[in-house]
């Protein structure tokens, strides 16, 4: 590698914009999990019509209380805390070191073997930990220019494909 560490200053995701992102991997994997009770009560409304009503109350009022209790549970992590504040980003060898701009919140590191994966988008990089949808976002805005998003991508994929 050509650069031993690789520093990302100020960089934060909003809210909305990290639970965005979160529930997307999340639907993409869980989609059919939502579709099946909904196409299974809407298909027995052929046999009794009062079946449809059941089926909007599923979609209406059961699958939004489902989202909001996921939003609680994954919204409340310490990585999403930490993808939301303003903070400098440090990638060494050990790990991800996190150093909050704010004076009251202390700096925490994840080391490699924290994440077991990471993906590259055009709108950032999410580094996944062994922990099912707890992801930390690197938003392609923090990175200086292209060639520091390319040798940052490069040195993830380097770190944790190892």
């Amino acid at each position: 590698m050509s650069a031993p560490h690789i520093i990302i200053y100020n960089s934060k995701v909003s809210s909305s914009e990290y639970i965005r992102r979160l529930f997307a991997i999340f639907m993409t994997d869980n989609w059919v999990w939502f579709v099946i009770p909904v196409v299974a009560i809407a298909s027995l409304s052929f046999l009794n019509p009062k079946f449809i009503i059941v089926a909007l109350m599923v979609v209406f009022i059961v699958i939004p209380m489902v989202l909001s209790l996921l939003y609680f549970n994954y919204a409340l992590t310490n990585e999403a805390r930490i993808s939301i504040i303003e903070k400098d980003i440090e990638l060494k060898v050990e790990g991800v070191f996190f150093k909050p701009l704010q004076d009251n919140m202390k700096a925490c590191c994840y080391t490699w073997e924290y994440f077991k994966q990471a993906k590259f988008y055009q709108w950032g990089v999410v580094l996944q930990p062994a922990k099912q949808y707890r992801i930390l976002i690197l938003p392609s805005n923090a990175f200086e220019n292209e060639k520091q998003r390319s040798e940052c991508i490069a040195f993830i994929k380097h770190n944790i494909l190892q």
